[in-house]
């Protein structure tokens, strides 16, 4: 999912809130794609709040870096319908494959464990926090 992040990152005219709800009639999977704006929003404000604009060059000099830090910062929010997506009346346990993609599939069974996606957690949905950074 990173790499995907990462590409939508580089269409800046593609603002996170403006994604179309899908309106899925599956339950299960309209809440794990309601999960996905607020992850988006999660890996990119990170970068908005250390002074990188959606609009940054991939490559930069110091000079630039710090005349981008400079500038208004616009974060990224989460289109209205993810507010509107319930939670699951059942807890989803979503299995990670540990070890990279060797290892065996393990699910994350309490909901204090450290490595729970907070977004996720809102939707009912017990998953360790995907991978979302890229920078």
């Amino acid at each position: 999912m990173r790499n995907e992040i990462e590409w939508f990152w580089r269409k800046r005219d593609w603002p996170v809130k403006e994604i179309p709800d899908p309106k899925d009639s599956d339950p299960e999977r309209y809440a794990v794609l309601a999960c996905i704006p607020p992850l988006i929003n999660q890996a990119y404000n990170r970068l908005i709040d250390l002074g990188l604009p959606r609009d940054a060059p991939a490559l930069m000099t110091t000079q630039q870096l710090e005349e981008m830090k400079q500038r208004p910062k616009i974060f990224e929010e989460s289109p209205e319908w993810v507010a509107h997506v319930p939670p699951l009346d059942t807890t989803l346990k979503i299995p990670h494959r540990a070890h990279g993609y060797t290892g065996p599939w393990e699910t994350v069974d309490d909901w204090d464990d450290v490595r729970v996606s907070a977004p996720f957690k809102e939707k009912n949905i017990l998953i360790w926090e995907p991978h979302i950074y890229f920078v």
